[in-house]
């Protein structure tokens, strides 16, 4: 993904395009641009959550399945806070995610990557995180660049035949927690190796939080518009 027409905020860079690129079902890959801001929009283009905490943006999108090779996630997949609760996912449920591996993301097509890794800890508490107090789940397994902001999946099969195996969305993971490791000082001249020391934990966004996004009343008032 990378964005056009760049502008400089307070906050950082905004763009008010920006273009994602998809499989195609022909075994290429190609650009969907994506206006996601601008003047003159008599539409939102871009949702957010009410608390401003929530690291999450929707952009509404419509994909042509004939040309581009892609999957949705069903509405049963997404967890509400109270499901959440009632599924038992504590500390140790298993869980996996698929993002861009930098090294290797493919040139005629995409490969995603699928890591693996576990609940590390699920509290009410807010988590300090990048200097913001969030709701978060922990989750054992390194984010690496790619990575982030990718769909965290829970899954528990079962051994007995017929019997319920668990397959829903967890969350997305909004990056990892790092510790930065002290200045050393090197000789005139010397190379001076740059490193962040990964703590092996990463924060995932509820999938709840998502869900009051995609089911709030601006987006359900979309929906409606557009049917």
């Amino acid at each position: 993904m990378t964005g056009e027409n760049p502008q400089s905020t307070g906050a950082g860079t905004r763009f008010s395009t920006i273009l994602v690129r998809f499989n195609r079902l022909d075994g290429s890959a190609g650009f969907v641009r994506l206006r996601i801001s601008g003047e003159g929009d008599r539409e939102r283009r871009t949702f957010f959550h009410s608390d401003p905490a929530v690291d999450l943006a929707v952009f509404p999108v419509s994909l042509d399945d004939t040309v581009f090779d892609f999957k949705f996630v069903p509405r049963d997949y997404l967890t509400a806070k109270d499901e959440f609760t009632q599924l038992q996912i504590v500390e140790g449920t298993e869980v996996f995610f698929a993002g861009l591996f930098t090294p290797f993301a493919g040139e005629p097509r995409n490969y995603p990557v699928v890591r693996f890794g576990r609940i590390a800890l699920v509290t009410g508490e807010p988590i300090s995180w990048e200097g913001t107090k969030m709701n978060l789940y922990l989750m054992e397994s390194a984010s690496s660049g790619g990575t982030s902001r990718s769909p965290v999946f829970l899954y528990r099969g079962s051994l007995q035949p017929n019997a319920y195996a668990l397959f829903k969305l967890a969350g997305v993971m909004t990056g990892q927690s790092a510790t930065v490791r002290p200045a050393v000082s090197v000789p005139d001249g010397g190379a001076i190796p740059a490193s962040v020391s990964n703590a092996g934990i990463a924060g995932i966004v509820p999938c709840h939080r998502l869900y009051e996004i995609l089911f709030g009343p601006e987006l359900e008032a979309l929906r409606t518009k557009n049917q």
